[in-house]
């Protein structure tokens, strides 16, 4: 079994806001070097450290930030995880994106009701008008005795 401070890399994965493959991805660039395989069996377990991957996620930052060649400052780590600002800009752009459309689709939505209607009042008037107008019978004209190909 793995390390204490090794977790799989799906885990991993899902607590730095990154997709699995991009994970193993990683590792198998040499990015990720906390990497550990277990095998049981026939299968194979990554095993990688959680810190490493958050940092190569970049959801966390180095411990110094430098400032110029011979000067570190120090800083406070991030706050909890960035994913959650991700997702809350994320909604925020969709929310965005969504509230003309919806619009858009409640004025279309009046323009077919309204339609719908002009069509019911113009079957009406044909209906009407259908009912005014009699047929005009045809004047009785001998019709033409029908011969057949043989009597020519």
């Amino acid at each position: 079994m793995p390390d204490n401070d090794l977790i799989p890399i799906k885990e991993a994965a899902n607590r730095a806001g990154i997709h699995v493959n991009t994970v193993r991805g990683a590792i198998r660039d040499g990015r990720i070097k906390s990497a550990s395989k277990v095998v049981e069996g026939k299968r194979e377990y990554w095993f990688v450290s959680l810190q490493e991957v958050l940092t190569f996620a970049g959801n966390i930052r180095p411990d110094y930030v430098s400032t110029s060649d011979d000067n570190s400052v120090p800083h406070e780590p991030l706050p909890g995880n960035n994913s959650l600002i991700i997702q809350e800009t994320i909604a925020a752009a969709v929310n965005q994106a969504v509230v003309p459309l919806t619009q858009l689709i409640d004025k279309q939505g009046q323009q077919i009701a309204d339609l719908s209607r002009e069509v019911g009042r113009l079957e009406e008037k044909l209906s009407q008008l259908q009912n005014q107008t009699r047929p005009v019978p045809a004047p009785d004209e001998e019709k033409p005795k029908k011969r057949g190909w043989f009597n020519r």
